[in-house]
C-alpha cells in the first residue's frame, strides 16, 4: 500500500509493471462537474472544494496519471506483490504531503497554531 498523499508540485505517470491491485484518487475537477449536472448554483467566490473518487483496478500493462494535488492512494490486491514504475513531470521542489501517518502535514504544525487554525474554522 501507498498511504493516502499528493504532490504539491509534480504530476506522475505511473505505469504497472507486475501484480494487481487498486488505486483511489480524490478529485476536484469530478466534483465542480457533479455539482453543475445536478443544478446547483455556483458562488463567484466558493470557499468549499468538493471531492469525487475515482477508482479502478490495476493490472500489468496499465498505466494512469495523477495530476498535481489531487490525492491519491494505491493498494496491492491481496496475494500480490504489485510493482509501479513512476515517473515525475516538472518534480523540482516537490513536496509528497502525506494525509495519513506520522509524517502528515498536520504534524508540523504546533498546538498553538492548531489552536489558531480550528478557531479561524470555528468563526467562518
Amino acid at each position: 500500500m501507498i498511504a493516502p498523499h499528493y504532490n504539491s508540485r509534480t504530476a506522475k505517470i505511473v505505469f504497472v509493471v507486475g501484480g494487481n491491485g487498486l488505486y483511489e484518487m480524490a478529485c476536484p475537477h469530478l466534483g465542480r462537474q457533479s455539482q453543475q449536472g445536478s443544478g446547483q448554483r455556483q458562488q463567484e467566490e466558493t470557499t468549499s472544494v468538493h471531492y469525487q473518487k475515482a477508482s479502478a483496478r490495476l493490472s500489468v500493462g496499465d498505466a494512469f496519471v495523477f495530476p498535481v494535488g489531487h490525492p491519491i492512494a494505491i493498494i496491492a490486491s491481496q496475494n500480490s506483490n504489485l510493482q509501479l514504475a513512476e515517473f515525475g513531470i516538472k518534480a523540482w521542489n516537490n513536496q509528497i504531503c502525506f494525509l495519513a501517518g506520522q509524517d502528515t502535514y498536520g504534524t508540523r504544525f504546533s498546538r498553538k497554531q492548531k489552536s489558531c487554525l480550528s478557531s479561524c474554522q470555528q468563526e467562518r
